[in-house]
């Protein structure tokens, strides 16, 4: 019973992704827009409007009075005016594989070594010492199954506009 309770939480640590909430209001435009267009270049992003309107994009740059994107689907130039964005949300694959690779090492860890401690072994001098050599095998196909789902899920990196008229969703 206790080890499907454990395979559960390493199911659910890897299925949960990362997400970088940054409210903005905290620091002057040329800041944050700096922040924004380093984090987007060259990845893919949402921009929800104050309106409701969500649009998928590419390249996103922001400035005082417009934002530019790469429409995902049809691959043009589309704008509209930065004081009407609620919120950005941009998605990186690798930055997820990194944070992915971390959580997988540190679960695949975990579980080996509750493994070895749960499980009814005779000889008491050699549980901590089998405990950490399982652990230690068991760092690599976590590692490889985090970096691999977090590769998948991606990183988002949230960027809550000054004046954001309400939260948007983390999607």
């Amino acid at each position: 019973m206790e080890k499907n309770i454990w395979l559960s939480v390493i199911v659910a640590v890897f299925i949960v992704g990362c997400a970088h909430t940054h409210r903005l209001e905290q620091q002057p435009p040329a800041v944050y827009f700096d922040e924004i267009n380093k984090t987007a270049q060259s990845r893919k992003g949402q921009i929800a409007l104050k309106s409701g309107q969500a649009f998928e994009g590419r390249n996103i740059h922001v400035a005082s009075d417009s934002t530019l994107w790469l429409d995902a689907k049809a691959g043009n130039k589309q704008s509209v005016a930065t004081a009407e964005i609620n919120a950005i949300m941009i998605k990186s694959a690798g930055k997820g594989a990194v944070e992915g690779l971390g959580i997988g090492i540190l679960a695949g860890f975990a579980s080996g070594f509750l493994l070895i401690m749960s499980a009814d072994i005779s000889c008491e001098g050699c549980r901590g010492g089998l405990a950490l050599a399982f652990g230690g095998i068991f760092t690599v196909p976590g590692g490889f199954a985090g970096g691999l789902t977090g590769a998948a899920i991606g990183s988002r990196d949230k960027f809550i506009m000054p004046n954001a008229t309400e939260q948007p969703s983390n999607k």
